[in-house]
């Protein structure tokens, strides 16, 4: 401790299995912090034990990766100046496996930006970019390529003997927790028991009140419309 900072050099520790090193500056004059941190190996099940007070995933993920991140700002994170970067291998997403993430981001006095935010599972790339603002709202894209629908866990645990490759374009826009979300996709080379089927096209929405959707599938033998509530006041049609 000098001149009201509280410095920790050379830290080394624990927390359950992950581990990390660096140095960590506090400004008690300003309530500031400067941090140089190294974590070589962490266990995303840690990461969201540290973070559950403040808010909670609506998605279960695991995975052990490592990571680095520098630093600086006032206490609040929301405003805070940092560059993070970290990978995660052979974990999963909301019940999917995947081999390699990640989640790479630079913020400017809370404003956050994507430099490399992907996930792969085999040829499957599924990649995000975009902004998030210090007020907790996002403005993000999502591409997905050469999903093999037989070999996510969904297709494959459910016995159905469909095979395919997927694509997709998402937005979201809104609070990081709830945005609201628009996907458009396509199914090609779709066989069912071998049998090969024309290709399909699917457009959804997501908000806080309803998911909608409509497609084109079988090529234009099978069409829909469909809107279904999330909340007692929304409507519903098929």
């Amino acid at each position: 401790y000098k001149a009201g900072k509280l410095m920790f050099n050379s830290m080394n520790g624990y927390y359950t299995t992950s581990r990390y090193s660096g140095d960590v500056v506090m400004n008690l004059n300003n309530s500031t912090i400067e941090t140089n941190l190294k974590v070589p190996f962490f266990d995303a099940r840690d990461l969201l034990q540290i973070f559950s007070r403040k808010f909670k995933l609506p998605i279960a993920i695991s995975g052990t990766g490592q990571a680095a991140i520098k630093a600086s700002g006032p206490l609040d994170i929301s405003r805070m100046t940092y560059d993070l970067k970290s990978s995660l291998f052979k974990g999963s997403v909301a019940g999917e496996n995947y081999d390699q993430m990640h989640f790479d981001v630079k913020s400017k006095a809370g404003e956050v930006k994507s430099e490399r935010v992907s996930m792969t599972r085999g040829d499957a790339v599924i990649q995000l970019t975009g902004v998030g603002h210090p007020n907790g709202r996002v403005e993000t894209e999502i591409r997905g390529r050469g999903i093999r629908l037989e070999e996510t866990n969904f297709i494959s645990d459910s016995g159905f003997a469909l095979s395919g490759v997927m694509g997709f374009d998402m937005t979201l826009n809104g609070p990081v927790l709830a945005p609201d979300a628009e996907m458009k996709g396509s199914l090609t080379r779709t066989s069912i028991a071998e049998t090969a089927l024309p290709d399909s096209t699917f457009n959804m929405k997501f908000t806080s009140k309803t998911v909608e959707g409509k497609g084109n599938f079988l090529g234009e033998l099978v069409t829909g419309e469909f809107v279904w509530p999330l909340t007692n006041d929304a409507p519903m049609s098929l």
